[in-house]
Formats: C-alpha cells, structure tokens, sequence
C-alpha cells in the first residue's frame, strides 16, 4: 500500500495532464459529431508518447519489442507494454489514436483529428517491480531488446522504471473518464466533455 501511495503524486500530475487535454480539445468541440470531442491534442512526456521520439536522433525510443508487446500494432515508440492512458482517454471518446506530432503522415486534414505531442524527457499484485527492465527490482535499466518481459503483465503496475503497464494505464484512463469524486474531481472527462 505504501508503494501505491508514493505514486500519488504522480497520478496527480497525469489527473492534471488528461484535464488540460479535454480543455484544449473543447475549443473545437463545434465540430463534434458522432465522438464526445472532435480531436485530442496530447502534450506530455514518455508517459503518453506515442513515438515521436521515432522521428529525432536520441537513443530514448521505445519502437522495439518486448515494447507493445500487448499493443494491437505493435511497437510504435509507446514506452510500456500497451496502451497509454491518452490512448484509453481517446478510446472512450471515439477518436482514433493522434499520429506522432513528428510523424510524416501528421499534416493536412489529419492534424484536424488531433495529435500527439508527447516526447520523452489497482489490482497489482508487483508494485515494486517493473515487467521489463534489469537491475534491483527491475528498475535500474529500461525495457531493452534483450530483455525477457515478465509472463502476467497484468499483474504489474510499471512496464519498465518509469512506466505504467497497459493495464495502470487502463485503470487511471478509465478513473479520469468515469470516475467519481473519490478518483477525479471536480467532474471527470465524461461530465466535462457533457458540459455545454
């Protein structure tokens, strides 16, 4: 319980984040039709980063397995096993994931649709331990190609040192959507998105 709790603040932060997100994407909240919000707009670190890093020279990139290894394309540079809590946030909304910011598809009508400009810089049973790392506690060195993720992933609530898994990321992106005032206040995405 302790260990949750030291991770507070980081939730705090990505409470933040996720509610800067849904305001900038209300300014265009006109031209919604079918979705809650037209696009997302995604500024952050490698916590939402969904691969911008692909497309500079750094060796801070996460486009290698075992990263994505539960993500349905595969590694795309997201730093940990699956989905991000951005990408959960745009799931619920009915957006299609927002390519890369740098990525060469990201112009005309499809930066409309939203973009990610994320860059580097529960029910778990191992809140100690990262899935796929190496070190004490799996924690000294990121999730590299020669490394072997563990077997139940799900069980983990870090991907590598600094990462949440998939499912963290499911869990904090479904709390910012739909949770009550004990997960999110003073409204959460969904009653934000509904405000006129």
């Amino acid at each position: 319980m302790t260990e949750v709790m030291n991770q507070l603040p980081r939730v705090a932060v990505l409470q933040w984040m996720a509610t800067m997100l849904v305001l900038f994407s209300r300014v265009l909240s006109s031209l919604a039709k079918d979705p809650l919000m037209p696009a997302m707009f995604i500024l952050g670190d490698s916590l939402v980063d969904v691969g911008n890093n692909n497309y500079v020279l750094t060796l801070a990139k996460a486009n290698y397995p075992p990263n994505g290894l539960d993500f349905p394309q595969g590694p795309s540079g997201r730093f940990c096993n699956g989905r991000t809590v951005s990408d959960c946030l745009v799931q619920y909304m009915g957006l299609p994931f927002p390519p890369a910011y740098l990525d060469p598809t990201a112009k005309g009508p499809v930066i409309l649709q939203g973009l990610n400009y994320a860059s580097v810089a529960a029910g778990f049973e191992v809140v100690n331990s990262g899935c796929c790392g190496a070190g004490p506690y799996d924690g000294l060195i990121p999730c590299l190609p020669i490394v072997k993720p563990c077997p139940d992933r799900s069980a983990y609530l870090f991907w590598d040192p600094f990462h949440p898994t998939d499912k963290a990321n499911s869990y904090i992106g479904t709390a910012f959507f739909s949770g009550g005032p004990d997960a999110f206040e003073p409204v959460n995405v969904m009653q934000l998105a509904a405000m006129p």
